[in-house]
């Protein structure tokens, strides 16, 4: 007679579906992530035929407002270009999108001295990747500013969460996942630690917030 293993009933963590935080930017939003990078959108410029070029255009002219110590608003861009302020409000988002469609598809139009990088950015839900060239790679923990996504994400404040080396097709590309916000070393240690003993694992990473992290890690340390 065969021996029949016993069936062992697997109890699954049950999540509640959450709603979800996801960022929504405004024109002037926009505008400061696209000015923070002047030179991407030349390479837009060079590569896209769009209703938008003649903007682009008048904002090199302007050297992006970058010179202007005031507080630039929409409406006097439109009446400084001659463009309606519908329009701007329009393509601002699309030279936006554009930029990160580009990158996507032919990350090797941005690449510039250094080392290339994936970027991935996260802040609560929302996301964005990126490829840029860095001369130097930043640690694990270091503070890092990226402007031009905080029109995706909803910040440009962020801290280095982990750091991967890569090697392809005789290529150098280091992977970094930045989270928004600053680091809470004393928190990642217990996050560490509270993975290793089982308290936490890697499906409340993905379906809880961070409060509600801390809540589980919380009621375990005070025992």
């Amino acid at each position: 007679m065969l021996y029949q293993m016993p069936k062992f009933k697997i109890k699954m963590a049950r999540y509640k579906e959450r709603k979800k935080r996801l960022h929504k930017s405004d024109t002037k939003e926009y505008f400061l992530s696209i000015t923070s990078v002047p030179k991407w959108c030349e390479i837009l410029l060079a590569n896209v035929e769009k209703p938008y070029n003649e903007f682009i255009h008048f904002l090199i002219s302007k050297n992006f407002y970058h010179d202007i110590n005031e507080r630039i608003l929409i409406k006097n861009i439109a009446a400084d270009s001659g463009f309606e302020t519908t329009k701007i409000s329009k393509w601002l988002p699309q030279i936006y999108e554009d930029i990160i469609e580009f990158n996507n598809n032919k990350p090797e139009l941005f690449k510039t001295e250094g080392i290339r990088h994936e970027i991935s950015c996260s802040n609560f839900d929302n996301y964005i990747y990126f490829t840029i060239w860095l001369v130097n790679t930043p640690r694990v923990y270091e503070n890092f500013e990226f402007n031009f996504v905080r029109s995706k994400v909803g910040t440009y404040l962020f801290y280095v969460d982990n750091v991967t080396h890569n090697i392809e097709k005789n290529e150098q590309i280091i992977s970094i996942t930045l989270k928004g916000g600053f680091v809470n070393k004393f928190r990642e240690m217990l996050v560490d630690k509270g993975d290793f003993y089982g308290v936490i694992n890697i499906l409340d990473t993905l379906h809880l917030r961070d409060f509600e992290i801390d809540e589980k890690l919380k009621k375990y340390y005070k025992h």
